[in-house]
């Protein structure tokens, strides 16, 4: 099974290209009737782009005459639990199947009640209000402060790791010893 993202055509010199062209997608290999039809036009494009999970693709020429074999079939995609460029990135623990090829997202929602677009919020710690709002209800916890010390008159970008942390538009405030830190946003929901 992979999460595809694109299809690639290349077709034989002598290749008519007229008449029905269908593609399909299915978890077993063969036509048995449990496919899924992921593309069908009279003309068939050298890149289809789609969002499925499949494990077989299946393509099912015009039923003409003159027309040449399929060279080759390239297919863009990741097994289910990776993603990224390379197929490089694992999928959030929390995601209920796959997750989006380019940004992580969890597809289909999130197990045992997690919540986040890549499931990261513990469902102990947040509430998620009618205007789905994640309130917090857990305090932060901080993991690790990055550079543990700089010039005693200021002025170093300091790098906070943590759990609990606070979404991107929220309103942080952060003191160190007694100073209040200037420019404080959220890199990383929740965590940086």
């Amino acid at each position: 099974m992979s999460m595809v993202s694109e299809i690639i055509l290349i077709f034989g010199g002598n290749t008519t290209q007229e008449g029905i062209h269908t593609i399909y997608a299915s978890n077993t290999s063969g036509l048995i009737g449990n496919e899924t039809i992921i593309y069908r036009n009279e003309s068939l494009p050298s890149e289809i782009n789609i969002s499925a999970v499949l494990r077989y693709i299946v393509y099912a020429p015009p039923t003409q005459r003159n027309i040449s074999e399929v060279c080759e079939i390239g297919i863009a995609g990741c097994p289910p639990s990776n993603f990224g460029p390379l197929c490089t990135k694992l999928c959030p623990v929390n995601c209920s199947g796959p997750c989006d090829l380019k940004t992580g997202h969890c597809i289909f929602g999130c197990l045992n009640g997690w919540l986040g677009e890549t499931c990261e919020l513990d469902p102990t710690c947040y509430h998620i209000t009618l205007t789905e709002i994640y309130v917090l209800k857990c305090s932060p916890e901080i993991y690790q402060v990055y550079p543990s010390s700089g010039p005693i008159n200021g002025g170093t970008l300091v790098t906070i790791t943590g759990k609990y942390l606070g979404n991107v538009n929220d309103d942080i405030f952060v003191d160190l010893k007694g100073v209040e830190c200037q420019n404080v946003t959220v890199q990383t929901p929740y965590t940086k």
